[in-house]
């Protein structure tokens, strides 16, 4: 029986509710950028959206070189008991 106490991030529909939001405010960001006058250094990055798509790939980059990390530097669990 579930407790009525429950997280408020507990119940699927508010996830759903925050990931719709969440999507909704990107989605707004993006056209925002065309108000703002814009000073690139490179041509790429006069591309909409640019920053946001360079900030996906560096962050998936960064996870999988974690992944790669931890297998270089990952120690048996009784490493420091040895």
């Amino acid at each position: 029986m579930p407790s009525k106490n429950r997280q408020s991030l507990d119940d699927r529909s508010n996830v759903n509710k925050l990931v719709y939001g969440l999507y909704i405010l990107c989605g707004l960001l993006v056209p925002i950028q065309f108000l703002f006058e814009q000073h690139p250094h490179f041509a790429v990055e006069k591309f909409p959206g640019f920053y946001g798509i360079f900030g996906f790939v560096v962050f998936v980059a960064i996870v999988l070189a974690g992944k790669l990390l931890r297998r270089a530097i990952m120690r048996e669990e009784d490493y420091y008991d040895r």
